[in-house]
């Protein structure tokens, strides 16, 4: 059976967490306890008899997508109880947890996963999340900027920059504090956080960003947690920031997103990315609508997908000079696509001509080629906002 946790199976969860997240914290603590009270009413079960046997939370969260917030749910914390491994509950909580979301209309969810092949077998798919560069902070330049350090109590300085830098992105945090209070972790001050690495922010005009210094195997990194430029003088004033700690520091620890030129000039300098960011489109018809569209188009799509049959449908896709919708059809379609690759598409991923090299879609006809009248934007989100 699936449902939601109740307050007086939590010790059952906290036993799980153990062996599947190593977490021993002490929940007899109160403040501890409270977290996972908070959160209650998003995690779920799948029970044998009243025993938990695997959990998963989903949280309703708010993201940009396609320059606008929209609801964006997010998968964490699927977790099951050794003795019920490989009997098939994680499968059952996925399962119900995007048909609920399907029934409220939600076109997405996203989740980091312990192993992209795992949730790839459920119709996730991993999407563009940008690199982790650690760059010689020599290679940066060094030209005087005008910064300003701020506390929590002055980041609504920072959280205006961040906003116009995020509409930008596919899956940027709307950072509402809703669910999870994005500004105070950022600040360090979640329970969880080693109080010993302090994080400093600044502001600068048109910019802001959030780091530590951290010492590894005898050198010193500035470790940029969270960065955000509203003009492009600002992005450059973020470079020189930066390279103003050189003599202080070795390198230059960063994430930048997939549109980003320096990625090419800093190729050489990529390190591995801690955690993938995977999509799943939980209805195709609403990932479909509502993206702008600067021109009229007319195109039968059909969409596989092997777990939620809801989504197996063809899907008249129109354009009208304004943004796009879609309506299931009994055409015969002009393009074929499994909704893994609609999610690297409609994020911003791939583009059409991509998934049409790559085999994610398969033409019958030029008609096709409408689906490049979709202004789609890259997907970003800032691994300051995992969770």
């Amino acid at each position: 059976m699936i449902r939601p946790l109740n307050v007086d199976e939590l010790d059952q969860l906290f036993a799980i967490r153990e062996v599947a997240f190593l977490d021993w914290t002490d929940y007899s603590k109160p403040e501890n306890r409270q977290i996972h009270l908070d959160r209650l009413k998003y995690r779920y079960g799948s029970f044998n008899g009243d025993a938990l046997a695997a959990t998963a939370s989903w949280y309703p969260f708010n993201m940009y997508l396609h320059g606008k917030l929209q609801p964006v749910w997010g998968l964490a914390s699927v977790a099951t109880a050794g003795e019920y491994r490989r009997k098939g509950h994680v499968a059952k909580l996925l399962n119900a947890g995007l048909e609920m979301m399907n029934r409220q209309g939600v076109g997405w969810c996203l989740e980091y996963p312990f192993d992209p092949r795992f949730y790839g077998r459920y119709g996730w798919s991993t999407v563009s999340n940008g690199n982790f560069y650690e760059v010689p902070s020599g290679w940066l330049r060094r030209d005087e900027v005008s910064a300003k350090r701020i506390g929590l109590e002055q980041v609504e300085q920072a959280h205006e920059i961040y906003d116009t830098w995020a509409s930008r992105y596919n899956f940027a945090f709307g950072r509402d504090d809703k669910i999870q209070e994005s500004w105070r972790y950022l600040f360090g001050k979640a329970p969880w956080h080693d109080q010993s690495q302090r994080r400093f922010a600044y502001v600068m005009d048109g910019a802001y960003c959030v780091a530590i210094i951290s010492r590894k195997d005898g050198g010193k990194t500035l470790h940029v947690l969270d960065w955000g430029h509203s003009t492009p003088a600002g992005f450059q004033a973020l470079l020189s920031f930066w390279g103003g700690f050189h003599g202080q520091v070795d390198k230059v620890r960063v994430q930048l997103p997939s549109d980003s030129p320096l990625q090419h000039e800093w190729s050489e300098y990529v390190v591995p990315h801690p955690h993938p960011l995977q999509a799943r489109i939980v209805s195709a018809q609403a990932a479909l609508s509502g993206i702008p569209a600067d021109q009229f188009f007319s195109i039968a799509l059909a969409v596989t997908d092997d777990f939620c049959g809801w989504n197996n449908q063809t899907y008249r896709v129109k354009g009208d000079g304004e943004f796009s919708s879609a309506e299931i059809t009994s055409d015969e379609p002009d393009a074929t696509i499994d909704v893994r690759g609609l999610a690297r598409l409609l994020s911003g991923t791939i583009d059409v001509g991509t998934a049409l090299h790559y085999g994610e879609l398969d033409a019958a006809n030029d008609k096709v080629w409408g689906l490049q009248h979709l202004e789609i934007g890259p997907a970003h989100m800032s691994l300051s906002d995992y969770f």
